[in-house]
C-alpha cells in the first residue's frame, strides 16, 4: 500500500522544512549582526540618516525572515498533522490485514481439520 511511501515523503519534506527554518534562523542573526556593525560603523561617522535607513531595513528583514519561518513552521505543523493522520491511516490498515491473516488462517485450519478427519469422529 502507498501509505508507507506517503509517510517516507512526509518525513523526507519535514526533514527539508527543518533544515530550512534552522538556515533562516541563522541567517537572521547573522543579518542582525551584520546590521548592528553597520549602524555601530554608521554611528561612528555621524550619519544618523544612513543609521536610520540601515535600521529600517533590518527591521523590514527582520520582519520578512520572521513571517517566512512562521509560515514555515505552520507548514510544519501540518506536515506533522498529515503525517499522524497517514501512521494512523497505516496502522488501522496493518491491523485490518493481521485480522484478515488471522480468519485465513483459522479457516485453512478448519478445511485441514475438515479434510483430515474425513467426516466425523475418529479413533
Amino acid at each position: 500500500r502507498d501509505t508507507r511511501r506517503e509517510v517516507a515523503v512526509l518525513q523526507q519534506q519535514l526533514a527539508a522544512r527543518d533544515e530550512q527554518i534552522r538556515e533562516m534562523q541563522a541567517q537572521l542573526e547573522q543579518e542582525a549582526g551584520r546590521g548592528d556593525a553597520l549602524v555601530g560603523a554608521a554611528a561612528g561617522d555621524g550619519a544618523d540618516l544612513a543609521v536610520q535607513e540601515r535600521e529600517q531595513q533590518l527591521r523590514q528583514f527582520k520582519g520578512d525572515c520572521k513571517r517566512v519561518i512562521e509560515t514555515a513552521k505552520k507548514q510544519r505543523a501540518e506536515y506533522d498533522e498529515l503525517k499522524l493522520t497517514c501512521q494512523a491511516q497505516l496502522e488501522a490498515a496493518e491491523a485490518a490485514r493481521a485480522e484478515l491473516q488471522a480468519r485465513l488462517d483459522a479457516a485453512l485450519c478448519a478445511a485441514a481439520a475438515a479434510g483430515g478427519g474425513g467426516g466425523s469422529g475418529g479413533g
